[in-house]
């Protein structure tokens, strides 16, 4: 029995049932994405023999567990962890076997009293609910001046079957109904004929308590394991670690530092309007109507000549100049070749080979422009897959709307009609001229009606535009990078640390105050998209830079830190992402977890971000300094500190990502596969963790590992959008560049870490391996290893 139970709780087992895992979950996406959700459903997530492997992983944690039999406290953490594991699929199993899936569909003032199941195990079934519903009123609210829907709800009437007492309730995004034991959530609606339907979705779910039990086990436990290691890494006998002159590494303060980082074309014939400096100042704030929401005129600028053209400044003339020239200048500009083709062999098709941009009036003459516009429409309304062709006429469609709404005078809406905040605005009359719009922005100002929004907060978005923090960031944080880096190689200079700090504390403020600002103009946490996403990444990581140069003191830590919020900065910056303020979809709005959520999960990304960025510099080492030998162990060191916590805050996202999925949908984990991927993340850090506390692989392997590892957030968090273009959570499309530069990066990565394999094989014969290997940090004390 000893040897079943031995067998079974194997770290072998362990670490390849993780991978087995990861590999069979990531093909999950891939079917769903070249196939449907439900061939992925009955192909892997609900199929019999993945039930089965689950079952296994189960067994070998509560193998692994008695092994550990007699327990001490240093083993807490590791029996904490594991049990809540086993808890999370015990509750899995509860959902996928008992819990209710359902949809009810009213139209305003029917009734309903019966469920039917759509869940796997009961399809079709009908569910009682002992209690009548009835929709009186669906609403929908939005956005200013536009039919883009900002939250929708249900008003309904319960009647309790038994005692007949009626009772008034509503149900809105992230607020469903609690009600006998189910669940009431607002998915979508309808509207026919000048009716409207609610469809709610509800769920039954006694699974969820448990599985919720489990999160908070695991991540209480994984904290326990990181607090064990710490201890135990203190407890370390003086001089284990090497030093290497400037290098010194105060291993204490590296740790206690990480944790306490925690707490956290052509040239156009028509003319840009002729307006004197002082008018087309004061013409930048103008309030106006766009796109959801009131902004300055000169964000609603910079946006309709970037979508137009395809370039932020048209022939280097002021953005506001410009769209001032299109709406009263009109005739010229339609004649004028400014709207951006953006395709070959679109624009070969609408006759007009080899150039870039077309005018408005060549376009409306192309007839050819007209057939591939329908053709993409009814193939887009039938579901069905649009060619090269289609799409490229579809956004220049969208660039071609853009542009009437100026020739035609509609797009200047700066005159509220009312003092709600909903309605939409108008052009005003008898403004023929730059000037007498200046002037009518003036006399609204100075008798502003309610909720016209204050001079103040249209200058500061006029401000945030002009300073442009992200790319101002970059240009701080990339002299702080370079200081950094002497400063690790060379002797302390004081002069040089403080300047290095001075730089990124500013760069890290810049960020903030960019952040700050761009959340007081959106009226929200900017977290709703891509772009924002990245501007919390690069905040998580300039945050880290930022604590690590006053508490950690570690100069290799400090140029890492350094280094990788350059980067990202950089890269959010100068990537062709969208970086004007949108509305978000309703599923976002009215809820607390976006605020949790996003950064959190952000905060793992640039956790795990700055562990790839130390592992391409171990592999550096082998490769350009051989005998560096302790710069490799500090290396590794400061490696691993960032995968423990790095996967740690990584599951802390996944889990408060579940967490709202279950107050949004009725349902904490449906095999989505921004969620299946970030699943297989974790999974990929584990097992290198894993890996490494058994001792099977060093330094150098886990340098390899983790920028494979590093390679599965990249698809969490890019490829899930652009190259699967699946799911929820899906904000591209197949068709993207990025998909061509993710390939990129993984063949160059593959290259570079080729290379340096072959250097490290080469360097292991001419040297000892016991001297450049790192220092293990594992459930108990052990000298350095010779694995790679």
């Amino acid at each position: 029995m000893r040897r079943i139970v031995e067998m079974l709780g194997s770290m072998k087992i362990t670490v390849g049932l993780l991978l087995v895992l990861l590999v069979v979950l990531a093909t999950g996406t891939i079917i769903e994405s070249t196939q449907s959700r439900e061939a992925a459903a009955q192909m892997v997530y609900g199929a019999n023999w993945f039930f089965a492997l689950l079952g296994l992983f189960t067994l070998n944690l509560a193998a692994s567990m008695t092994l550990k039999w007699p327990w001490t406290w240093s083993k807490v953490g590791f029996l904490i962890t594991h049990g809540s594991m086993v808890v999370i699929l015990v509750g899995s199993l509860m959902t996928e076997f008992v819990k209710v899936d359902s949809q009810l569909a009213l139209w305003e003032g029917q009734t309903g009293n019966t469920l039917v199941d759509h869940s796997r195990h009961r399809e079709g079934a009908e569910v009682p609910l002992g209690f009548t519903i009835r929709l009186d009123d669906f609403q929908i609210d939005k956005y200013p001046g536009t039919q883009r829907p900002a939250m929708f709800r249900s008003l309904v009437t319960i009647t309790d079957e038994t005692t007949k007492v009626e009772t008034q309730h509503r149900i809105w995004m992230n607020h469903p109904l609690h009600l006998g034991g189910f669940k009431f959530f607002q998915s979508s609606y309808q509207m026919r004929d000048g009716r409207e339907m609610s469809i709610l979705s509800v769920s039954r779910d006694p699974g969820q308590t448990v599985v919720f039990w489990g999160y908070g086990l695991l991540v209480f436990g994984m904290v326990v394991v990181l607090v064990t290691r710490i201890m135990q890494r203190r407890g370390l006998p003086e001089g284990y670690f090497p030093e290497s002159g400037p290098m010194k590494l105060k291993q204490q303060k590296m740790s206690l530092g990480l944790i306490l980082a925690l707490g956290l074309g052509f040239a156009g014939t028509g003319e840009a309007a002729s307006v004197s400096a002082e008018t087309l100042k004061s013409l930048h704030s103008l309030p106006v109507q766009h796109d959801g929401r009131v902004m300055p005129l000169d964000t609603m600028a910079r946006e309709s000549v970037l979508e137009v053209t395809g370039k932020k400044k048209w022939a280097g003339t002021d953005q506001v100049a410009t769209v001032l020239g299109w709406a009263f200048n009109s005739k010229a500009w339609a004649d004028s070749p400014i709207i951006k083709i953006g395709s070959r062999d679109l624009a070969a098709a609408l006759q007009f080979p080899g150039h870039k941009h077309i005018s408005f009036n060549g376009v409306i003459a192309a007839p050819a422009f007209r057939t591939l516009v329908d053709e993409g429409r009814r193939q887009a309304g039938q579901e069905l897959p649009l060619t090269s062709l289609q799409e490229a006429a579809l956004k220049l469609e969208g660039r071609l709307v853009v542009m009437h709404g100026f020739l035609t005078g509609q797009a200047l809406r700066a005159q509220p009609v009312s003092t709600d905040p909903v309605d939409p605005w108008v052009v005003p009359q008898n403004t023929v001229d730059p000037g007498a719009l200046e002037q009518f922005g003036a006399q609204l100002a100075a008798a502003p009606q309610q909720n016209y929004p204050t001079a103040k907060l249209m200058q500061n978005e006029v401000l945030y535009n002009a300073v442009r923090p992200t790319r101002l960031a970059w240009w701080v944080l990339l002299p702080a990078t370079v200081l950094a880096y002497f400063r690790w190689r060379r002797k302390e200079n004081l002069w040089q640390t403080r300047l290095t700090s001075i730089l990124l504390i500013a760069g890290f403020a810049v960020m903030t105050w960019g952040l700050a600002m761009r959340w007081q103009a959106a009226g929200r946490i900017p977290a709703s998209n891509m772009y924002e996403s990245m501007l919390f990444l690069a905040w998580g990581v300039g945050l880290f830079a930022a604590i690590a140069t006053l508490t950690i003191k570690n100069r290799l830590v400090i140029f890492n830190a350094a280094g990788m919020s350059t980067l990202v900065i950089m890269l959010t910056d100068l990537l062709p992402m969208n970086s004007f303020i949108h509305p978000m979809p309703p599923v976002l709005s009215g809820t607390p977890w976006l605020a949790i959520h996003v950064p959190i999960i952000m905060v793992s990304y640039a956790l795990l971000a700055l562990s790839a960025f130390v592992a391409h510099m171990r592999i550096g080492v082998e490769i350009f300094k051989p005998a560096e030998r302790a710069m490799a162990m500090v290396m590794d060191e400061a490696h691993y500190w960032y995968v423990q916590i790095g996967s740690i805050m990584l599951i802390i996202g996944i889990l408060t990502g579940s967490i709202w999925a279950a107050s949004s949908w009725g349902r904490y984990w449906g095999w989505d596969p921004k969620e299946v991927w970030s699943l297989v993340a974790f999974l990929a850090y584990m097992a290198i963790l894993h890996a490494r506390i058994d001792r099977w692989i060093g330094g150098f392997g886990v340098a390899v590992a983790s920028i494979a590892a590093f390679g599965t957030i990249l698809m969490t968090y890019l490829g899930v959008n652009y190259v699967l273009a699946a799911g929820l959570h899906s904000y591209g499309f197949g068709g993207s560049k990025i998909t061509f530069w993710l390939m990129v990066g993984a063949v160059v990565e593959a290259a570079f870490v080729g290379v340096g394999f072959w250097a490290f094989r080469r360097n292991g014969k001419q040297k000892p391996m016991a001297t450049f290997t790192p220092a293990p940090i594992s459930m108990t004390v052990e000298p350095p290893n010779d694995k790679t």
